[in-house]
């Protein structure tokens, strides 16, 4: 199914706004936009980044949400399925950093964008797949990531089209988990998620705080005991582990 319908661009803005502008007759899941180059790609909280022309899979896949799925659902299902590809093509470890990076050694690999849209009274969600294969990427100032290439960390240059082929694969397996039971998705993300049971740092709308991650809500927030003993729910901002001075709550 994924792949199926694949749209190639050697260069173009953004492949989220590929299929964005689909005609309608051409929505339907599984449509991918891939290219070689993106000029005007982003990340969370509207970030820039440039990935080196050639030496990445940039791509953009639509899927239609089943009825009993939440919008969070499409980050789930392709965090499982991208981090199921890497592992299985590479032979790598690759963990899964809420609330949508994939990371080998501690450096991120591959971050993941999805939008919900609603079209014809049916639910949709575009999500762009951003995977370091030849070369990491540009990040702006502000990021506070360490980034990695899957080729840097096996020490060769890995095949892209081998890896797409992969990726399809499991996005199409995990797919069909989504459409028997989006909560058994849920259940298997949120038990990879890297770093619940540790003190984290969060940079979120109100500041910088500290606190022990506890688990993840069903909507895909991070469940969070602050060190104040107050427990919150984060829904959108920068996490990372690090010491929790003073924190003594469970």
């Amino acid at each position: 199914m994924f792949g199926s319908r694949l749209l190639y661009f050697s260069e173009v803005d953004s492949t989220n706004r590929i299929v964005r502008e689909l005609a309608p007759e051409e929505w339907r899941t599984g449509v991918v936009a891939i290219t070689d180059f993106q000029t005007a790609g982003r990340g969370r909280g509207g970030r820039g980044w440039s990935s080196p022309a050639q030496s990445g899979l940039l791509m953009s896949t639509l899927l239609e949400l089943p009825a009993a799925a939440e919008p969070a659902d499409a980050i789930m299902f392709a965090a499982l399925a991208v981090a199921d590809a890497l592992r299985i093509s590479t032979g790598m470890d690759v963990d899964t950093k809420w609330p949508n990076d994939l990371l080998v050694k501690g450096r991120k690999v591959c971050g993941m964008l999805a939008e919900s849209v609603n079209r014809n009274g049916r639910r949709w969600a575009i999500v762009g797949i951003g995977i370091n294969v030849l070369a990491a990427p540009t990040l702006d100032a502000t990021s506070r990531y360490a980034v990695t290439s899957l080729s840097e960390e096996a020490g060769s240059a890995l095949d892209r089209e081998s890896l797409a082929v992969g990726v399809f694969r499991q996005l199409d397996l995990w797919y069909r988990c989504l459409t028997q039971g989006p909560d058994g998705v849920f259940a298997a993300w949120s038990a990879r998620l890297r770093m619940i049971g540790s003190d984290i740092i969060v940079q979120d709308g109100s500041g910088e705080w500290r606190g022990r991650a506890l688990g993840a809500r069903r909507d895909g927030a991070l469940l969070v005991r602050h060190v104040d003993g107050t427990l919150r729910s984060v829904h959108a901002g920068d996490v990372s582990i690090g010491a929790a001075e003073g924190f003594t709550a469970t």
